[in-house]
């Protein structure tokens, strides 16, 4: 099993070929960068990963340092075979 930069192996977790990434590839490693099919929208338009929804982030209260608000995309991809 490989592992790719910006992806998280859950095979284990999950007892099957899942993988998670950042929302639509985002930060996916430039080795695998050209595998990664195109996603459209219902309208036909290439939909691609950018910073403004893909990012995690996080709000921080600057007196007490807690968060206070956080966003992260998951995308689950499974691996499937054609058999």
């Amino acid at each position: 099993m490989i592992n790719v930069d910006g992806t998280t192996n859950l095979t284990t977790t999950m007892k099957a070929p899942v993988f998670a990434s950042k929302g639509h590839f985002y930060q996916i490693s430039p080795e695998v960068a050209a595998s990664v099919p195109t996603i459209k929208n219902p309208d036909g338009s290439v939909v691609t990963a950018n910073s403004a929804t893909d990012e995690t982030t996080f709000g921080i209260e600057t007196l007490s340092g807690l968060t206070v608000q956080a966003s992260q995309r998951i995308q689950t991809n499974f691996d499937i075979w054609n058999d």
